[in-house]
């Protein structure tokens, strides 16, 4: 079936590019009509594009299969980033107003405005977020419609160093699409949280691939965000050092990492290599990986811990607890791990929204996917390309030819070369009028020319 009209968007990982097409109702229920990916490489580094060729050639096959699989052409474009440079700042911005006047939309958007232009240093502002509005010194959560004679609003910014839009906009320019839009990942990872735990205080973690990523919400509100540069990529070349090849690596930790804080002394069992194929070459003991997992685990939940310290907000304030989303959220006993050394309720977030699909149902479970699914949430615009409708041409209705009685003469038709000889071989009959005329002509010629001899 075809589809009017959808959503596609691509999210830059640090480990792979993913790619979906999807559908959204007014109900907000997404269908999810193609997924594809394609993996990162050393292209992208900790959410940021190093090599803009590379970057632009897996998007297109990206694209191009996402197209092949929806029988259509996208047009635009959403692009979903982070990466370890990404962090929020508070900026504030003062309003007086002339009288006592009702806040409009139009003033809200102006305020918005001078903090997306205003300078930080190196830094691009990816996104600008109200954070609290004060208005004659009194809290409003909702300003538009309220009356004041003062606005003051203090924004949380999201910021990021210049490449990160600078190696899109290049990479773009490589591409026969335009961009939709930027999407901070973060921001769409939230898709995973309720409004509940929004309001009451919570913790967002998304472990990724090259970094992991801290955002604290309260009253409905984001209050800090932070990237650590540590991900699952760094527990995977720990695990390498153990003298197995990277790849294998990968495969070990999916199936037998475990972040349990308690380690088994007396566990000296080995990889089963022959029922785990493509682990042949691997043999190390369960506790040796246990132990190795573990240390770099501990080493990341204490760096998310100090996040929340410097967040300023105490773990009392945040009651929900700790929601966790990402690959690296799948390692086993990562959430024990965290209840332990957080001291906090620890959940696996999963996508919230309804999700109609025939081959993607599942996705919705997959904290792998949240970072996708919330692009797609996200995004407003039609992105497909509207292929120009060609007219069928009308069938013209036979026109009726009515003969017409005229008092032209009839035109005779054409005759051959020999009668036309014989028709200018004929003698002309001049009629007598022209006969009369020349002969009064050759009777004035003759006595011309007799008054021209008695002359000479």
């Amino acid at each position: 079936m075809e589809i009017s009209n959808y959503i596609a968007a691509i999210d830059l990982g640090s480990s792979k590019i993913v790619g979906i097409i999807g559908t959204k109702s007014e109900d907000n229920i997404l269908s999810v009509h193609a997924v594809d990916r394609e993996p990162a490489d050393a292209c992208i580094k900790r959410g940021c594009i190093e090599n803009v060729e590379d970057a632009a050639l897996k998007i297109k096959n990206v694209i191009s299969r996402l197209e092949t699989r929806t029988k259509s052409k996208i047009d635009k474009l959403y692009i979903g980033i982070g990466g370890q440079s990404i962090h929020s700042l508070d900026h504030n911005v003062n309003h007086q107003l002339n009288e006592e006047t009702p806040i409009t939309s139009q003033i809200i958007e102006s305020l918005k405005e001078i903090s997306m232009n205003n300078s930080f240093g190196n830094k691009d502002v990816l996104d600008v977020l109200p954070s609290e509005y004060l208005i004659d010194g009194k809290k409003v959560i909702q300003p538009i419609g309220v009356y004041g004679s003062e606005i003051e609003v203090t924004h949380k910014i999201i910021v990021g160093r210049s490449s990160l839009k600078r190696n899109i906009s290049r990479v773009f320019e490589k591409l026969d699409i335009s961009l939709a839009g930027i999407i901070i990942s973060p921001l769409a990872a939230s898709s995973v949280m309720t409004d509940a735990e929004r309001n009451l205080g919570s913790v967002l973690i998304d472990f990724g691939a090259g970094t992991t990523t801290v955002s604290l919400y309260k009253d409905g509100l984001l209050r800090y965000l932070s990237v650590i540069p540590i991900g699952g990529n760094t527990i995977t070349k720990d695990i390498s050092s153990l003298q197995i090849l990277e790849e294998e690596a990968e495969k070990v930790k999916t199936i037998f990492g475990d972040a349990s804080p308690d380690i088994m002394e007396s566990d000296t069992q080995t990889i089963q290599n022959k029922s785990n194929p493509g682990l042949e070459g691997t043999k190390i003991y369960t506790k040796t990986l246990h132990k190795v997992v573990l240390a770099r685990a501990e080493e990341i939940v204490e760096n998310i811990n100090n996040q929340i310290r410097l967040s300023g907000y105490d773990k009392q304030q945040l009651g929900a607890g700790v929601i966790i989303t990402g690959g690296g959220a799948r390692l086993k006993n990562l959430a024990v791990l965290l209840k332990k050394k957080l001291e906090m309720d620890v959940r696996i977030g999963a996508f919230q929204k309804t999700i109609q699909s025939q081959n993607y149902a599942e996705i919705g479970r997959d904290p792998n996917y949240s970072v996708l699914l919330g692009l797609l949430q996200r995004g407003t615009l039609n992105c497909k390309k509207e292929e120009p409708k060609v007219e069928e041409k009308k069938e013209e209705e036979p026109v009726e030819i009515v003969e017409e009685e005229t008092k032209q003469e009839t035109v005779s038709e054409p005759i051959n070369k020999k009668e036309e000889e014989k028709e200018a071989s004929k003698p002309v009959k001049q009629d007598s009028g022209i006969k009369k005329f020349g002969k009064i002509f050759i009777d004035i010629f003759k006595e011309t020319s007799n008054d021209e001899k008695l002359s000479d």
